[in-house]
């Protein structure tokens, strides 16, 4: 079984910068920045959705891909 960890560590540690509306469906963003910066967008982070159950038992976590934003202030 494959960690939440074990799946961050496989993503490669990149950060991109962004505006606030941004297109999901291209990734035609390509200016790297530091993660010190205020206003940022993390692409591909894999989150758990939901589980699947068996017989009233979890037995597996459902994930998605998704696109988060992060504004510090």
């Amino acid at each position: 079984m494959v960690t939440a960890a074990a799946l961050f560590a496989a993503a490669a540690p990149v950060v991109y910068a962004g505006e606030r509306s941004i297109s999901t469906t291209s990734c035609d963003n390509h200016k790297v920045i530091s993660p010190d910066d205020t206003h940022y967008y993390l692409d591909n982070v894999l989150l758990e959705s939901g589980f699947e159950y068996e017989n009233g038992v979890v037995v597996h976590t459902r994930t998605e891909r998704q696109t988060l934003e992060i504004c510090r202030r």
